[in-house]
């Protein structure tokens, strides 16, 4: 790590200032829910551990909040399990259901942890922006590209909010950086990773899954690639990415 970041010390400035930017104000609103989507994010990864269930298919009924594919609740599960767990051991309450009175009370510690991954995924959307960047053009070009990201005003604000947008935009980015190694000429692991990325974007948002016409559009202009051998793995990272989406209907 320490040697990474010596590397990388421009890169390691920006994500570290795109990261302090996105956790400044996650408080906003709290606790009144005053944001739209974060609830149907929020509490499906409570309705998850109330009924200890990944198939929220399941139990229609009881996921009907959740209107959106179930990859976000289940990014949430880890850091909300140990959020409730920490504050259960220190809250001093008489029992389980003492404790979710106080959560339903005020349910800031729940809200303020899920906006935390929402800061890492935006975050990270910054570091994909550098790698596509980096692979289009040139690293002086990634770090632009990574700068201008980390400080874009509506970038800033979705990456505040446990929304699907921000999650959507990091899959979309991961894809675009394999198409671009495609168009270069790509391999095998490019075409599975498109493919898979793609099918877990679909899990967060059903757009991250047009993403792979950036793979058709590579494919068609790579100079270089065998048509037979191209041909093949694109439809191989199309029947990942429709095998991984069918695994979220």
């Amino acid at each position: 790590m320490r040697r990474w970041v010596s590397a990388h010390g421009v890169l390691t400035l920006v994500l570290a200032g795109a990261l302090l930017l996105r956790l400044v104000g996650i408080a906003y609103g709290l606790p009144h829910r005053l944001v739209g989507d974060e609830p149907a994010v929020v509490l499906g990864a409570l309705k998850m551990l109330q009924l200890k269930t990944l198939l929220p298919v399941l139990h229609p009924e009881a996921f009907r909040p959740l209107y959106y594919p179930p990859l976000l609740p289940y990014l949430l599960l880890p850091p909300l399990a140990a959020t409730l767990g920490v504050t259960y051991l220190f809250s001093g309450v008489n029992g389980l259901a003492e404790f979710a009175q106080t959560v339903v009370l005020d349910p800031t510690r729940i809200w303020l942890t899920a906006r935390a991954v929402a800061a890492l995924l935006g975050t990270a959307t910054v570091y994909a922006t550098y790698r596509l960047a980096r692979e289009l053009v040139d690293r002086r070009a990634g770090l632009l590209a990574a700068a201008l990201l980390s400080v874009s005003f509506l970038h800033l604000q979705q990456s505040h909010f446990i929304r699907h947008w921000v999650g959507a935009a990091l899959a979309v980015t991961v894809v675009a950086v394999f198409a671009a190694r495609i168009a270069r000429g790509g391999t095998r692991r490019d075409y599975l990773w498109a493919g898979l990325t793609a099918g877990l974007g679909f899990g967060v948002s059903y757009i991250p899954l047009l993403a792979l016409l950036l793979v058709c559009i590579a494919r068609a202009f790579n100079p270089t690639a065998h048509p037979a051998f191209t041909r093949r793995w694109l439809w191989f990272s199309i029947a990942i990415a429709a095998a991984i989406s069918v695994a979220f209907v």
